[in-house]
């Protein structure tokens, strides 16, 4: 099967740009409506002190955040495109500023396929999570809505449920087509036809990346096959190469932020990126990477729907995953990651429940890991 890249599949004016939905938004036709109405109400006021403005300011956006707050549920697109695109557009010149090459590689029979129809809806599984899942939302999630091979998928991609909580974190989730990683709203994105695209490690997973080789860690109900088996659907494996490389990583205070994963259901990293070189567990700027989204060959589940799936038929589709998932590793690996991380291989662990209650060694970030394959 011959792959080529995404920018060849798309029409001329856009292929010509290696990241090309990065590229400047277009000029808007003219104020918006909402803006023009609050410039003239705001003719009517008094002048407002810098504290009260800020007080309105915060009441204002207290009150949209309660007003669109069941929009993380919703399988439906929020906020217009042009908003995506300004958004987008923005967060991928900081992304260029940094040293970051970001391109996307389909199949091309997995277009062909999708263009008529066979592959919507299906679970589409992105790995590894990275320190902070900065690529898969800015040059991956941030994409779906504009690209038109993937707006194919119609997904949905789910989101820890804490992010949601986090003011502009939250509005640009939104407007890149994340929701909440809720059960509920997955089987609901399935159930309207909609594809939905789950990272397969979460926290765990991101308290154990390394950034001098790459490693998997399953969580322990592989809910993305059984959510796959409910709904009849087929999974879509990906990887992101340089996803773990965004980031200088360390194991620091693996204990403390053990704990604080389950007991808050929160993932902090210990991460350090440009330009400080200071080991922070908060968003910095990432180190230059060339971040390489390839997606692989569908993998079959069930012909019919399983509403509780068994151990067995769950292992089944897990082995044919894995495979899958190693053969597109192994097929790209010397080309899209660093020499010393190539030749190091992919392992792919699975976390007990043991494991995640805290019973693992705190002083490995692999100590509470279950080896399941690994290939070199």
């Amino acid at each position: 099967m011959s792959d080529k890249s995404f920018e060849s599949l798309l029409p001329a004016p856009v292929a010509e740009m290696t990241d090309h939905s990065e590229s400047a938004p277009a000029p808007l036709p003219g104020p918006l409506p909402l803006a023009a109405a609050l410039r003239t109400v705001a003719r009517f006021l008094p002048p407002l002190r810098a504290g009260a403005c800020a007080r309105l300011a915060l009441a204002m956006y207290a009150a949209f955040v309660a007003a669109t707050w069941h929009a993380r549920y919703s399988v439906e697109p929020w906020g217009p495109l042009w908003a995506v695109k300004v958004v987008h557009g923005f967060w991928g010149r900081i992304m260029r500023l940094c040293g970051v090459e970001s391109r996307i590689v389909l199949p091309r029979e997995l277009v062909h396929l999708l263009e008529q129809g066979q592959l919507t809806p299906s679970v589409v599984s992105f790995s590894p999570h990275g320190a902070m899942a900065v690529g898969h939302i800015l040059c991956g999630i941030g994409r779906q809505r504009l690209v038109p091979e993937l707006q194919l998928f119609r997904p949905v991609a789910g989101i820890a449920s804490v992010l949601f909580n986090v003011p502009l974190v939250r509005e640009t989730l939104l407007l890149f087509g994340a929701r909440d990683a809720k059960k509920s709203v997955m089987d609901a994105a399935l159930a309207s036809g909609r594809s939905v695209a789950l990272n397969t490690g979460g926290i765990w997973e991101q308290l154990s990346v390394d950034d001098s080789r790459e490693a998997l860690f399953l969580q322990p109900n592989l809910g993305f096959i059984r959510l796959a088996l409910r709904h009849a659907v087929p999974i879509i494996p990906s990887y992101a190469f340089g996803e773990s490389q965004l980031y200088r990583t360390s194991a620091a205070a693996l204990g403390l932020r053990q704990w604080l994963a389950r007991r808050f259901r929160v993932g902090i990293p210990a991460a350090r990126g440009q330009p400080f070189g200071l080991p922070l567990p908060l968003p910095v700027l990432p180190y230059p990477t060339k971040w390489t989204y390839v997606v692989g060959r569908p993998v079959a589940t069930s012909a019919v729907p399983v509403a509780e799936p068994t151990e067995e038929q769950v292992r089944e589709v897990l082995a044919r995953w894995e495979d899958e998932v190693l053969r597109l590793f192994n097929e790209h690996k010397d080309e899209l990651l660093p020499p010393h991380v190539a030749q190091k291989g992919l392992t792919i662990s699975s976390l007990s429940e043991r494991d995640r209650a805290g019973a693992g060694s705190a002083g490995s970030p692999r100590a509470a890991a279950v080896p399941v394959r690994s290939r070199l």
